[in-house]
Formats: C-alpha cells, sequence, structure tokens
C-alpha cells in the first residue's frame, strides 16, 4: 500500500477524535476537510445536522486543542494526487454542501476532476 486516503469527515461521529487526529499524523493519510471537520474546527455552525450530529459536531469542538481543530481548518476540500483527485462533496464547487444523489448532481464534478479516478465523499448514489 502507498498511501491512506481519507475524503472528510475524520471526526464529528465517534468518541475518540483526538486519537483519531493522532492517528491520520501517525500514519501519514491524505484527506480532504469534510463539513463534520469543518463543525469541529469551527469553520461553520451545525444548524442544518441532524440534531445527533450537532450534538456530536459540538462536543467534539469543546474537546479537541486549539492545534486540532487548526489541523482540521488546514485540509484543503479537494486534493490532485499523481493519477487520482479526492474531495469531499463536489469537485466542481469544493465550497458547496451538497449530497451527490444522482448523476445528474455528479456531472459538474466528473468534468472538473482531472484524472479518471476520483475518491468523493458525500455521495449517495
Amino acid at each position: 500500500m502507498d498511501a491512506i486516503l481519507s475524503v472528510g469527515d475524520l471526526v464529528g461521529y465517534g468518541p475518540s477524535p483526538r486519537e483519531v487526529l493522532d492517528l491520520v499524523h501517525e500514519a501519514g493519510i491524505i484527506a480532504v476537510r469534510g463539513r463534520h471537520d469543518e463543525a469541529c474546527a469551527g469553520l461553520l455552525e451545525p444548524t442544518f445536522f441532524t440534531e445527533s450530529g450537532r450534538r456530536a459536531a459540538l462536543w467534539t469542538r469543546a474537546i479537541l486543542a486549539r492545534q486540532d481543530r487548526s489541523f482540521l481548518r488546514s485540509l484543503p476540500l479537494t486534493r490532485d494526487l499523481e493519477g487520482c483527485s479526492l474531495a469531499y462533496s463536489t469537485y466542481a464547487q469544493p465550497g458547496e454542501t451538497r449530497t451527490i444523489t444522482t448523476l445528474r448532481d455528479a456531472e459538474p464534478s466528473l468534468k472538473a476532476i482531472p484524472y479518471r479516478v476520483a475518491f468523493v465523499g458525500q455521495t449517495h448514489v
């Protein structure tokens, strides 16, 4: 295995977010930032999350150290690697909060991705 890739939402779901981020650093995981990462880093308020998702994000934000939140803020929304691309949600408009549920939803991103291989989070097709 050459690399471990993550398409976002590293934290905001489970009971051990600091340990997850330690593992990301130790293993050299290549990641992009997801919406839960943004909420936990304080980049957005989780008002549109489910009630349990909102509570989890706010709890995670409260227990993360400043450097953990800074690391999450530093993650890009898209990343191009040798031969593949990573994105959270939409590659065509990375800052847009969007759930991809149909091929029509995915078309703009599919056209914008520079490689034939892409790993994209927040897709529900």
